[in-house]
């Protein structure tokens, strides 16, 4: 029995790896997050949360999130059209993002979120016009406005004492089915 529930986790974990690595057919592109951005007239300050939200049909790659310029910070690809990462309160962070192109397209939009412990630090509208480039202007919309356009709330990022006790639990469930 032991044997078996190690060969599915090799197996669980060998299938992870394998849907986590980006293609050579993507169209990647180094963006920045700071903390010296102004959003709604103050600075962003600190985050620990970024999200982007498809409004055209270009899609995401997986990962979306990529070479993260802070230790620490994570890619969670939800669909090709939503994804978010996570890490330790920042203040400065290069990332690359990740698209469905080889090569860039005319014309593409996409939402972008900021966050810090849950609540939202800033909101972006990120266009590319091919030869005219990026442009990523404030969103100055509500949040039902924001809701509307297909952009979400901030992930909830458990607590670590609350990650703590839900690995503990289920580290004692593996050993207690492994010893059977």
């Amino acid at each position: 029995m032991k044997k078996r529930a190690v060969l599915i986790l090799m197996a669980a974990v060998s299938i992870l790896g394998i849907a986590g690595t980006a293609s050579a057919s993507v169209w990647d592109q180094l963006f920045q997050q700071s903390s010296a951005e102004i959003y709604q007239g103050h600075q962003v300050g600190s985050f620990d949360e970024m999200q982007v939200f498809w409004k055209a049909d270009d899609k995401f790659a997986s990962p979306t999130f990529s070479n993260f310029s802070v230790s620490n910070w994570q890619n969670f690809t939800i669909s090709n059209t939503q994804a978010y990462a996570t890490g330790t309160d920042s203040t400065f962070l290069l990332f690359n993002l990740n698209f469905n192109n080889v090569n860039p397209p005319s014309q593409t939009e996409f939402l972008y979120q900021a966050s810090l412990d849950g609540q939202v630090v800033q909101r972006q509208i990120l266009t590319y016009a091919g030869n005219s480039g990026w442009t990523w202007p404030e969103f100055t919309g509500s949040d039902e406005d924001w809701h509307n356009g297909g952009g979400g709330d901030p992930v909830p990022v458990p607590e670590p004492a609350s990650i703590i006790i839900f690995l503990s639990g289920a580290a004692a469930l593996v050993a207690g089915r492994l010893r059977k």
